[in-house]
C-alpha cells in the first residue's frame, strides 16, 4: 500500500500483523505465509488515542482463523472487534470493501455502529446480510469473549 498512500492525505498510524498461525502454501515455491497486515490509517494531524484497555496490545495479534466459517478467507470475530473498539469511541460508520461472510459487519453491529460492506460475490453478500441481521448465538458468545469493553453501549446492552 505504500505507493498509493504517498499520493493521498492518509498516513499510516500503525501496521498491525495478524499472525494466523497457519496458512495454505501448496506450490512449494515459497514459505508458508501465516500473517496478514492491517493498516491503521489516519487523515490530517489529529490522531485518536487508545483507551487504557487497548494500550496493552502489541502490534502482533495472534488469533486462529474461524475454521467454522465456510468462506475461503475467514478471520475470527475478535479481529474486527479489536480494530473497531480500539479506535471508534463514538457511534460511527464502519466500511468494509471486502465484506466476505460479514464478520466485520457483525462486529460493527454488536458494537453499536452502522456498517457498509461491499463484495463481488452475490452469494456472500446474501449470506452476510442474513448473518448481520440475525446474529447467530455463536457470534454473540465470541463477541462477549473478544470485547475488552469501551464506553460505547453495545447491542448486548439492549438485550
Amino acid at each position: 500500500p505504500w505507493e498509493w498512500l504517498t499520493k493521498t492525505d492518509w498516513h499510516i498510524r500503525e501496521e498491525i500483523i495478524w499472525n494466523r498461525g497457519s496458512g495454505p502454501e501448496i506450490s512449494g515455491y515459497r514459505f508458508i505465509q501465516t500473517d496478514e497486515r492491517i493498516y491503521w490509517l489516519c487523515k490530517g494531524s489529529k490522531h485518536p488515542r487508545l483507551s487504557n484497555a487497548h494500550r496493552q496490545f502489541t502490534s502482533v495479534w495472534k488469533f486462529a482463523p474461524d475454521m467454522r466459517n465456510d468462506h475461503p478467507a475467514p478471520y475470527p470475530l475478535i479481529l474486527p472487534v479489536r480494530c473497531i473498539e480500539s479506535v471508534l469511541t463514538e457511534p460511527g460508520v464502519v466500511l468494509d470493501p471486502y465484506n466476505g461472510s460479514g464478520t466485520t459487519g457483525v462486529a460493527a453491529k454488536l458494537l453499536g455502529h452502522d456498517y457498509i460492506g461491499f463484495d463481488v460475490s452475490q452469494k456472500y453478500l446474501a449470506e452476510a446480510r442474513e448473518r448481520i441481521e440475525n446474529i447467530p448465538q455463536r457470534d454473540v458468545i465470541k463477541f462477549s469473549e473478544a470485547s475488552v469493553g469501551s464506553n460505547m453501549p453495545t447491542v448486548l446492552d439492549l438485550l
